[in-house]
This record gives C-alpha cells, sequence and structure tokens, in this order.
C-alpha cells in the first residue's frame, strides 16, 4: 500500500502531531509513506525521515492565497508523476481543490482528516449550509474523524464513509523521566510547583484566564509558577497581562519548543493545564496536550468539557473545573498545591489511564483496517 500524506504545515510542527506520527507509524507497519509538507530554509526539499519520504514545498508568499494555491499546484504535479493508492489530506483552506482537480490526474482514493481544530457552532446537522468543513468533504471519499460526538456534532450522524481515527500519545516519547536541568534553567526549584500548558496561544482560548488565577492563588500558595510553552497571534497580550498584574517571575513563556523536546519540558512540571473556554467552538473535541501529559505523568486540570472527558476523570487522573478564574484558582491551582493526598491519588493514575492511546495502537487498529477498507469500496 503506498500513502501520501498532504499537510499545509511543517514536519513536524506545533499544532498537527497526528501528521507525523500517522507517517511514521505506518512506516513502521511497513506501508510505503509519503508526506508532502510545507519547508523552512534550512530543511532539504527532500529526504527520508525514518522511512517517510518527505517532500517539503517552499513557503515563499506565506500562507497567503497565493501560498495555498502555489502548494496545491506543487502537490498535484507531484501526485500526477507518482502513483498512490492514498491520498491521505490534512485541514487547510483549499484542500477540497485537491481531489477535485487531483481525480483526472490520479486514481488515487482521497482522504480528508478532520481534527482538533476549533468547531464553530454554526457547522451543524445539515450539509446545505455548506460551512468550509463541510464544503470540504464533499469533495472526499473518506473522512477520517477523532469521535462519533464530533461528528454528530457536525454532521448530525455518522456516515458510511466516515472513519474514526481518535487522537493518541507516543508514549516513548511522553514518558515520566524527570527533569530538573530544565526546571533549574528556568529558575525554579524543587520546592515550586509548576503547571504548565503546551500549545497555541490563541485569544480564542482565553488563556488570560490561567494569569488572572494565577494572580488570585499566588497569594495563598506562592510556590505556584505556570510554563506556557508555545508560540501564538496572543503572547505578547500574554505578556502584557502577566507584567500588568506583576507575576511575570512566576511566569515562563517559552515559546516554540520542537515536538522532539516537549516532553522534557512536560517532564520538568508537576502538572498539566488543558484550559478551554466551555462553549461549543470547543467543546466536544478531545485536546491531544492531554494524553501527552498523561503520558509523562502528569495529572490534569482541565475545564469540564466532554473533549476532556475524554481522557480525564475527576479526582481519578486528573480535576474537572468551571472555566472561571475563580474555580482555577480555589478548585485546582490552591487545592492541589495544599492537598498532598489528592495529588498523589492522581499522579499515581496518570500514565496508566492513557496506556491504551498510542498512536501505533491506533494506527494498527485504525487508520491501516480504515485504509482497506476505502480501498475496498
Amino acid at each position: 500500500m503506498r500513502v501520501c500524506h498532504v499537510a499545509f504545515n511543517f514536519y513536524p510542527d506545533q499544532g498537527l502531531t497526528d501528521l507525523y506520527e500517522n507517517t511514521m507509524n505506518e512506516a513502521r507497519s511497513g506501508t510505503d509513506v509519503y508526506a508532502i509538507v510545507l519547508g523552512r530554509p534550512d530543511e532539504p526539499s527532500s529526504q527520508s525521515v525514518n522511512g517517510v519520504k518527505v517532500t517539503r514545498i517552499p513557503v515563499n508568499s506565506g500562507r497567503t492565497l497565493t501560498g495555498i494555491t502555489s502548494f496545491i499546484q506543487s502537490v498535484l504535479d507531484y501526485v500526477k508523476t507518482e502513483y498512490f493508492d492514498l491520498v491521505h489530506v490534512y485541514p487547510f483552506s483549499g484542500a477540497f481543490l485537491l481531489p477535485l482537480l487531483g481525480r483526472r490526474i490520479s486514481k488515487a482514493k482521497w482522504i480528508y482528516n478532520i481534527r482538533s481544530g476549533p468547531i464553530s457552532s454554526g457547522i451543524k446537522r445539515r450539509l446545505e449550509n455548506l460551512s468550509p468543513i463541510l464544503r470540504q468533504v464533499l469533495f472526499f471519499d473518506a473522512v477520517f474523524i477523532i469521535s462519533e460526538s464530533v461528528a454528530r456534532s457536525i454532521f448530525g450522524t455518522m456516515k458510511p464513509n466516515f472513519y474514526i481515527a481518535p487522537l493518541g500519545v507516543n508514549l516513548e516519547k511522553f514518558n515520566p523521566v524527570g527533569n530538573s536541568k530544565i526546571r533549574e534553567r528556568l529558575g525554579y526549584s524543587n520546592n515550586d510547583f509548576i503547571f504548565i500548558y503546551s500549545g497555541v496561544l490563541d485569544k480564542r482560548r482565553r488563556l488570560d484566564t490561567l494569569l488572572y488565577a494565577l494572580k488570585q492563588a499566588q497569594v495563598k500558595c506562592p510556590q505556584l509558577k505556570l510554563v506556557l510553552i508555545g508560540n501564538g497571534p496572543d503572547k505578547l497580550n500574554l505578556i502584557n497581562l502577566a507584567k500588568d498584574l506583576s507575576i511575570v517571575d512566576r511566569v515562563v513563556f517559552e515559546g516554540y519548543v520542537p515536538y522532539q523536546s516537549v516532553p522534557a519540558y512536560l517532564s520538568a512540571a508537576d502538572m498539566g493545564v488543558s484550559y478551554l473556554p466551555i462553549e461549543s467552538g470547543y467543546y466536544i473535541q478531545p485536546p491531544l496536550k492531554v494524553a501527552e501529559y498523561l503520558g509523562c505523568g502528569l495529572p490534569v486540570i482541565a475545564t469540564n468539557t466532554e473533549g476532556h472527558q475524554y481522557f480525564i476523570q475527576d479526582c481519578f487522573n486528573g480535576l474537572l473545573i468551571d472555566d472561571t478564574p475563580e474555580a482555577l484558582a480555589n478548585d485546582a491551582f490552591i487545592r492541589i498545591a495544599r492537598d498532598q493526598t489528592l495529588l498523589n491519588q492522581i499522579q499515581n493514575h496518570a500514565r496508566s489511564s492513557v496506556l491504551e492511546h498510542s498512536w501505533q495502537k491506533i494506527v494498527d487498529t485504525h487508520l491501516l483496517p480504515a485504509y482497506q477498507k476505502i480501498l475496498n469500496s
């Protein structure tokens, strides 16, 4: 089986871990795997990465309409010259043009991968609405989707050409090794209690709530610290807010961290934070970061959404809370800092609770069987 993965993204990069892990584990299982992705100036245009044949398209025009158009044309040119059984496409604007135009030049089956971005409350139930996601899906032979609840929220039902492809974690990379060197470099000691957030710093995620909560909690628990890894358009606003709240000595904005280095940072912390507003746009999809926290043995503070409940049981491997600064400060930050028994309990269950969610297992039990069914349909 020859499969080509296509993403308007770097490889690997913040925000599309499943692309990297799917390709790595498919290649490990003996599949002939290709990836067409964006390329940074210092990266080779083509190389083999652990058996995955990677072709990188330069981002000369950036993430603009011109850049997207150029990327789509490059992908079509490549697909025209190489034979593929399946082309597995990850979400980006204009992705529907690939199968629409690609069927004229290739006999491959086309798969669209709906993952864990925010899902607008306007994307509901009817194909007639033709929202961006629905327009994309119409042109593909099959759709991979995180869970049945996400499918029901967007489309009203699971459809015959939909296949479940859950989120997972690389349990070889994400494991509880401990990392005192990073803790020391961040300026924190073993007496500090470190919460860590990993993800895109986007205003829609209302991450200012973390800072307001830390401001309240540190009055009673001065040992509390917060580390944020990841970049995003709201980063400067959050830095300025930390200054305004006089908590700059308690918050570290570490910026972009390569995927391979993320486990070391998580292992330097005491607890993971997966904060999402409790609203329709973020309610149903399980965030990938939660599985990675748990893999590293970190219990998780998470807002009480359906997506978070996929991984987190309250007071078993984490805490499920309301999305206000007061709830985060009192029901999570202060509570866990003062209750060592509860902390020990949820720490003990963290990693074991995610052992069934390894990327290799997901590829072997979900993706590869789905590929075969799509080819046989």
